[in-house]
């Protein structure tokens, strides 16, 4: 009982989070970076409670992307937010696949893998890959995840995860709204 009160702590904790960090990345605030990596770390415990051992190592590999991430933001300015090309999609479309061939050979070897488990964690490096390259795309895919994710807690019943996902699907809306008007302002748009 004591681990699982602990546990809505931490989830309350990560959702107080995960929206502030949501919520300034969708500004294209820098800023959100230190916080990102806050809440990859808190959600890596509560996956790792939930058994999902791949997310909750993705989340562990993901504080690391942050970090590049947030070292590429502040090498930048605001101007960097655009739209990936086809090309750009094709390659990110291989290295997901090779991530999911990896996770799921790694993950075989250590336990029984959850095939959802699997593909939410490719999701989420592929996500985070995508922001840290600030393209317009990468609020597409955390609307899947986040999606995904609210699916889970209500499942799981951490109500501070079910309102967190909430919020962030609403504020993924406003982030590719405002991505996107970033990156029609700086680049010409393509016939």
């Amino acid at each position: 009982m004591a681990l699982h009160v602990l546990l809505n702590y931490i989830d309350f904790f990560a959702a107080l989070c995960g929206i502030t960090a949501t919520y300034m990345c969708s500004r294209n605030n820098v800023r959100h970076w230190p916080i990102t990596v806050l809440t990859c770390a808190l959600n890596s415990l509560i996956f790792a409670w939930l058994g999902m051992y791949a997310n909750s190592m993705v989340q562990a590999l993901t504080c690391l992307l942050s970090i590049k991430g947030w070292i590429s933001w502040e090498i930048g300015d605001a101007s960097h937010v655009r739209w990936a090309t086809q090309n750009e999609i094709g390659l990110l479309f291989f290295y997901a696949l090779g991530a999911f061939v990896l996770c799921y050979a790694v993950f075989f070897m250590l336990y029984k893998p959850i095939i959802a488990d699997v593909i939410s964690a490719v999701f989420a490096m592929v996500g985070m890959y995508t922001l840290g390259r600030r393209w317009v795309q990468a609020w597409l895919i955390y609307l899947c995840l986040h999606s995904y994710f609210l699916l889970l807690m209500i499942h799981s019943g951490l109500l501070f995860g079910v309102c967190k996902f909430t919020v962030n699907l609403c504020i993924a809306q406003s982030g590719i709204r405002q991505w996107a008007k970033i990156a029609s302002n700086i680049q010409p748009k393509l016939n």
